[in-house]
């Protein structure tokens, strides 16, 4: 007698249980890509024309590491390549700084060819405190094509900067 109750109450309170709408794997916003580089190996796919170590200083609850840049005159810096989407994407592009010379930038911008930047959305990390940046615009990823995290750090004078806590955050 047992097992008939039990034959007809799982599936009716599966039924109850499992009702109404779908829920998508990924709600916006969802955070795209995060890195707060307290590993070795959060470095790992960062490649690019300059110095790019992790550093023991970072933001206020960021953790004990952050990543620094230096660069020079030739450019990229430092680059992180995402994989081509399968939809088109609204990027909102976060992440905290720290200037230790004349500045430089973060930047995330996709490329219409090989040798052809895109549109793009950029920070310039300016303040020699640290500080979370947040790029003032949102940048339309569309759908099958390269796009990629890139930080700056000076340009024909040197400089350098902490980054910390990056955040890619697709908001639709």
């Amino acid at each position: 007698m047992k097992w008939i109750k039990c034959v007809v109450i799982l599936p009716l309170s599966f039924l109850f249980f499992h009702c109404g709408d779908p829920v998508s794997v990924h709600e916006y916003p969802y955070i795209f890509y995060f890195n707060s580089f307290e590993s070795p190996r959060d470095t790992v796919g960062w490649h690019g024309y300059a110095t790019i170590r992790r550093d023991e200083d970072a933001p206020p609850n960021g953790g004990k590491y952050s990543l620094y840049v230096s660069g020079g005159c030739f450019v990229p810096h430092a680059v992180f390549e995402f994989p081509a989407l399968s939809r088109d994407a609204h990027i909102v592009l976060q992440a905290w700084g720290k200037n230790l010379g004349i500045g430089g930038g973060i930047s995330i911008g996709y490329y219409i060819s090989d040798d052809y930047r895109g549109e793009y959305v950029s920070i310039f990390v300016d303040d020699p405190q640290w500080r979370l940046y947040e790029a003032p615009d949102t940048l339309f990823v569309p759908a099958r094509t390269k796009w990629s995290l890139s930080i700056g750090a000076g340009g024909i004078a040197p400089s350098a900067i902490l980054v910390d806590e990056i955040k890619v955050i697709r908001v639709k």
